[in-house]
This record gives C-alpha cells, sequence and structure tokens, in this order.
C-alpha cells in the first residue's frame, strides 16, 4: 500500500514531476510503492497485520515514505558528489524510523502487534512415552 503520493514527495523536495522530467512522475511513483513495500516488509517482519487501518499509524507511514522516496528520488536527479543537509535529514530519519521499528522501540498508535499467546497455530508437546518406546527394553514390573 502507497502510504503517500507522487504530490506528497514534489512538495517535500519542492520539484517537480512530469512525464519527459528525469526522473519522470511514473519513477517518483515506482519510488515510492517501494519504500512503502520495504515499509509493509518491516512492519510485517515485526508482527503487525497488514494492511493497516489506523489513520494515525498511516500518517506516520506517510511521513516517513516522504523523507524515503525523498531522498531516493533527490539521488536519482542529481549528480552531486556530497548530500545537502535536507537529504541527509530525510535519509537519517527513514533509516532510524526502520531501525526503531525492528527493535521495537517504535510502535504505531491504536494498532496492536498480535499476541505470541493468541496464535491460530500452536506446537503441542509430544506425549509422554515410555521407557520401552525410547530405548527398546521391558519395563521390570
Amino acid at each position: 500500500m502507497a502510504y503517500c503520493t507522487v504530490g506528497d514527495v514534489e512538495a517535500e523536495i519542492q520539484k517537480r514531476f512530469t512525464s519527459t522530467s528525469r526522473p519522470t512522475d511514473g519513477d517518483a511513483a515506482s519510488v515510492i510503492a517501494g519504500i512503502a513495500a520495504d515499509l509493509d516488509g518491516v512492519l510485517a517482519a515485526v508482527g503487525y497485520d497488514l494492511p493497516i487501518a489506523s489513520s494515525e499509524a498511516i500518517a506516520i507511514l506517510k511521513r516517513y515514505t516522504i523523507y524515503g522516496a525523498a531522498s531516493a528520488l533527490w539521488h536519482a536527479m542529481t549528480q552531486e558528489s556530497t548530500d545537502s543537509p535536507r537529504v541527509v535529514f530525510w535519509q537519517t530519519q527513514y533509516d532510524a524510523f526502520l531501525k526503531r521499528l525492528r527493535d521495537g522501540s517504535q510502535q504505531l498508535p491504536l494498532v496492536e502487534i498480535p499476541d505470541d499467546d493468541n496464535v491460530t497455530f500452536a506446537v503441542a508437546p509430544a506425549a509422554r512415552r515410555e521407557r520401552y518406546w525410547l530405548t527398546g527394553q521391558r519395563l521390570k514390573r
């Protein structure tokens, strides 16, 4: 699920993407989809059920999708070897958000991670067996 639009990223980086710009508006949409897929992958890996339904959580995901896409698109449209402080900020914020999600220090508001005790499938302990079945020796009576 894309958490932001091309227009959101355009507003952040103050550049308009068109069918003839480099990168194009289609390229921008692809980058946004890729960033959103990265976020969804991390969210699924830490236990969130997708898609996220909380509007508060979606607003946070939108902000970090904009940061990740802005950084990636800025690098796609410039040949500069040194990043501006804005680009460094975008990338740092995006990377830090992913790290916080992975280590559990970032929670999405109004979204619960399912409890490990409340699972649909669980491994049942093996039945206890008598010594005969384990060693092949008869039990002494």
